[in-house]
């Protein structure tokens, strides 16, 4: 062990797990599966990449998503599509790709550096500023279909899966700092 290391006393140990869960809690929101509000950020303006997505809205919806526009909460894909051809210029189909991140309040962002991190603080002030709001990227994944639609519902499977994933992630958090809280009322103090 380092020098002037010290072991956590079981106070401190049983202290830190609630927290980490409490900070992690904060990082995937308190939403759950059903009524998430997505919002699509389509970064090209190919004609392909616009009827992908019109699709990828649709069956969103059709899965029970909210979708708004430009949005500070909640989830937010940012969406790529257009044509695919090989080198000698034949199409080949479409290609898409979505990358899904979750959005941070700033007040979140901060709860999840240490106390009194001046350099942690000042780089979530300075993305917020640039950015809007602090995110975490959750996933991407990149599809290949014969048509926008195709590329579309393979690309809705993918968000869906990646939202309902952190969705769960966050209920698990939820009941595993219950337990913890729990264990800790019960434990007797020495």
């Amino acid at each position: 062990m380092p020098p002037g290391f010290r072991r956590p006393t079981h106070e401190a140990q049983g202290f830190m797990v609630p927290l980490i869960l409490l900070a992690s809690l904060i990082v995937l929101g308190p939403q759950v599966a059903s009524a998430q509000t997505i919002s699509i950020v389509n970064m090209d303006n190919s004609r392909e990449a616009i009827v992908m997505e019109a699709a990828l809205k649709r069956l969103l919806r059709a899965e029970g998503y909210t979708i708004q526009g430009i949005y500070s909460e909640g989830y937010v894909v940012l969406l790529h599509g257009m044509a695919a051809h090989t080198t000698q210029g034949v199409s080949v189909g479409v290609v898409g790709s979505a990358a899904v991140v979750k959005v941070l309040g700033g007040a979140s962002a901060a709860a999840l550096l240490p106390e009194g991190s001046i350099r942690g603080q000042e780089f979530v002030e300075t993305f917020t500023a640039v950015m809007g709001s602090p995110v975490i990227y959750l996933s991407g994944s990149t599809a290949v279909g014969g048509d926008a639609e195709q590329v579309a519902e393979i690309l809705s499977s993918y968000v869906n899966m990646a939202v309902r994933q952190s969705s769960r992630i966050y209920q698990e958090l939820g009941r595993a700092l219950e337990k913890s809280a729990k264990e800790q009322e019960q434990a007797p103090l020495s």
